[in-house]
């Protein structure tokens, strides 16, 4: 196999273009709808789409109306043209804050600590503790898992903005 000289030239540019994010991003097109479950418009639900071929997920958020907009970088609105898995979710009550991380502090995290027998049980699995604190799905949790939910949306190439949900209890 004979290598042109400027072969090498033309590897490094094709790279350097890949680095800066421009022409290696997938079309996006105009996503958005409205998210109501039973009838009523959900406000402050988070909804994802994840790609069905391959890709990065966009995200939204529904406003007081139940509408949202997807937005797969952060650059720029839009979804990635084609079809998806959709999953919403909304949480709300004290254990809430547990699923963002924003819970009361754990252990240190200190990998070099021994074993201290507790098979893994947090301190709420253990007999006498205290409960866990409620947390209530707003949505169904059938809609959190995007395999799951049996949501399905396609983005048209030339967007759309009634892309939207209607979700049952």
């Amino acid at each position: 196999m004979a290598v042109n000289s400027r072969t090498p030239v033309v590897v490094v540019s094709l790279l350097m273009l890949a680095g800066c994010g421009g022409s290696d991003r997938p079309a996006l097109a105009p996503a958005s709808g409205i998210v109501k479950l039973d009838g009523v418009p959900v406000a402050g639900a988070t909804v994802t789409y994840i790609p069905v071929e391959s890709g990065r997920p966009g995200t939204g958020l529904t406003d007081a109306e139940g509408r949202y907009t997807i937005k797969t970088f952060e650059d720029a609105e839009g979804g990635i043209v084609g079809k998806h898995k959709v999953a919403v979710m909304k949480v709300s009550g004290p254990g809430a804050d547990l699923l963002d991380g924003e819970g009361p502090a754990g252990p240190s995290g200190d990998e070099s600590e021994e074993d201290d027998g507790s098979d893994g049980l947090s301190q709420l699995d253990a007999p006498g503790a205290p409960e866990a604190p409620e947390t209530v799905y707003d949505v169904p949790q059938k809609y959190i898992n995007h395999n799951e939910s049996g949501l399905l949306i396609t983005v048209p190439p030339g967007g759309s903005d009634t892309l939207n949900l209607d979700l049952n209890r």
